[in-house]
């Protein structure tokens, strides 16, 4: 059997399955999906997706507020231990902690940009 035959067969096997399944639909003991089934699918996992991702962010934020004080914490302890021998740049208008807080939120930002653009990118839909 050559390879064009095992293809012939095999789309035609195909698409009898499928025309007999367009036909019986009626009498199947279960739905098959239309178009409108898959969108409110699709728009309720996005809608999911989007709640979250609020919830994620919310959360990150929270902890990154407390690991920020934490820290800005420790350090004073430091200061006051060490004393003098710490000499803190007094010109800064932000603090260390408040930079890192910052920076940790920069790096989480930047994190769900590039995941939200790259799962825009797959689910673009191609132009007419």
């Amino acid at each position: 059997m050559t390879v064009d035959k095992l293809l012939f067969y095999l789309l035609l096997i195909t698409g009898l399955t499928i025309a007999t399944l367009y036909w019986q639909q009626d009498h199947l003991p279960f739905k098959l999906p239309t178009l409108t089934d898959l969108q409110s699918f699709a728009q309720h996992n996005q809608l999911a997706e989007s709640q979250s991702v609020q919830s994620v962010t919310q959360q990150a934020q929270e902890q990154l507020q407390a690991t920020g004080e934490k820290f800005q914490s420790a350090a004073s302890s430091v200061q006051q231990v060490l004393g003098a021998a710490v000499q803190v740049n007094e010109d800064e208008t932000k603090s260390a902690p408040e930079k890192a807080l910052d920076y940790g939120k920069y790096l989480y930002c930047q994190q769900v940009v590039n995941e939200f653009e790259k799962h825009k990118s797959l689910t673009a839909s191609p132009a007419p």
